[in-house]
């Protein structure tokens, strides 16, 4: 038979996230299906709701779906930074990321970030593997070459901050033939070697593109993007994007999300609506 039901993440923005439903309707087309997450767990969420997060994870799992994690860890990079007394710096919504900065990413991302959310996995029964970018040659990478908007100059230079040229989902595809649920962080290379620190809403979605997921969910703990009068913008065209980024109604971290969706990709892409979050 088909999967029913609905399974709620149950993550209450209270405590820093937004709730996130994902309705699963009698449909046996949706095992085996993949369903992109990209979750970002901020220190002050608790273990309860943390541990709500991991089973019904788990739970999608098990029901069938083939569920691919991808995490940010931007507050806990910025935390490390501070600890080590190197500055941090953001150029629309990017962290300028040297060498020194570079290390710390791969550090917490691919280290205690990445850990953490596996081992919250495997501690509610799942059966988790954590990736980075690296392995398998999973994301292929390179420079990002920034142009200025907040600035007066044409391009920018934001050091080792990357974006995709590839996805290579052979290691994904022999994950999904097991019971373990992939976790990436979002550190690419490139043909040389050289590491990359990468959006994770960008990875999540080229992700879902060449997986041709039924669904990504971006789990947050903001509220959206917002107009002028603060209220949340439910749907956006390309048009409507230029429109708020030229009146900087759209800025900082939202910004290279929704540039994500109405730019071509490397696959020439063409997107001219937002993912549905819910």
């Amino acid at each position: 038979g088909g999967i029913s039901g609905i399974l709620s993440a149950r993550l209450s923005a209270e405590k820093g996230l937004n709730t996130i439903l994902i309705e699963v309707n009698t449909n046996p087309c949706l095992e085996e299906s993949n369903h992109l997450l990209k979750c970002m767990l901020p220190r002050m969420v608790d273990d309860m709701l943390k541990n709500s997060f991991a089973r019904d994870i788990v739970l999608m799992k098990l029901v069938g779906m083939n569920p691919i994690v991808v995490h940010g860890g931007g507050p806990q990079i910025g935390a490390l930074l501070e600890k080590l007394n190197i500055e941090s710096n953001f150029i629309d919504g990017l962290r300028v990321t040297d060498s020194q900065t570079m290390d710390v990413v791969e550090m917490d991302l691919g280290g205690l970030v990445n850990t953490e959310i596996v081992s919250l996995l495997n501690k509610n029964q799942g059966k988790a593997v954590g990736l980075t970018g690296k392995d398998g040659n999973l994301i292929e990478a390179k420079k990002l070459r920034l142009k200025g908007r907040s600035t007066n100059q044409d391009v920018l230079d934001i050091g080792q901050v990357g974006e995709v040229v590839e996805i290579n989902t052979e290691v994904l595809e022999v994950i999904k033939r097991s019971d373990f649920i992939p976790v990436i962080a979002p550190i690419g290379a490139d043909d040389k070697g050289a590491s990359y620190n990468m959006n994770a809403d960008s990875v999540a979605g080229e992700i879902a593109r060449v997986l041709s997921a039924e669904k990504l969910i971006l789990l947050t703990n903001v509220a959206g993007v917002l107009d002028k009068k603060g209220n949340v913008v439910t749907g956006l065209s390309v048009r409507q994007v230029a429109s708020l980024i030229a009146d900087k109604t759209l800025e900082g971290g939202m910004l290279p999300n929704c540039l994500l969706y109405t730019s071509p990709s490397p696959r020439d892409r063409t997107r001219s609506r937002m993912p549905s979050s819910a």
